[in-house]
C-alpha cells in the first residue's frame, strides 16, 4: 500500500501545481494525512484481546529501550536503515533541483521520475531481497 502512494502522489502533485502554487500541494497532503489518520483511528478496533495487552508502564519500556540499545544486531540495523533513509532524503530533496535547473524539466513533468521508480518498487515489491536469508530473533 505504501508503495502505490510512491506512485500516486507524485503525479496527483504535478497535476496540482498546474492549477495552484507549491504551498497548495502541502495543504492537500496535510488534509489527505488527517483523513487517513482519523479513518484509521475511528474504523480499525485494537486487534489484541485485553488479556494479551501490555500495560506500556514507562519504566518497563526504558527496560526494553536498554536491551535493544545494548544489542550489536539490532544497532546494525538500525543504523543501515538511518544511512538509507539519509541517502533517500538526498534524493528526494536534491534531484527537483537537478531535473528543473540543470535538465529543464518542468514542474508537471518531475513528477514522473518519482512515478516510474515508484511503479518500479511495486512491481519488484513481492520480491524478497531477504529471501533464503537466516532471521535473527532480536
Amino acid at each position: 500500500m505504501n508503495q502505490g502512494y510512491s506512485t500516486v502522489t507524485p503525479i496527483s502533485e504535478g497535476f496540482i501545481l498546474q492549477f495552484a502554487d507549491w504551498s497548495t500541494v502541502f495543504i492537500v497532503l496535510a488534509g489527505v494525512g488527517c483523513f487517513y489518520f482519523v479513518t484509521v483511528l475511528t474504523a480499525l478496533p485494537e486487534s489484541l484481546p485485553p488479556e494479551k495487552r501490555t500495560k506500556g508502564r514507562l519504566r518497563e519500556t526504558l527496560i526494553r529501550f536498554q536491551h535493544l540499545l545494548g544489542g550489536r544486531a539490532f544497532m546494525g540495523f538500525a543504523f543501515s536503515q538511518a544511512f538509507i533513509g539519509i541517502g533517500m532524503f538526498g534524493y528526494i530533496s536534491g534531484s527537483p533541483f537537478i531535473l528543473q535547473n540543470i535538465y529543464g524539466v518542468s514542474a508537471q513533468m518531475l513528477s514522473m521520475p518519482f512515478a516510474i521508480n515508484g511503479a518500479r518498487r511495486c512491481c519488484r515489491g513481492r520480491k524478497r531481497v531477504a529471501d533464503g536469508v537466516e532471521y535473527i530473533r532480536l
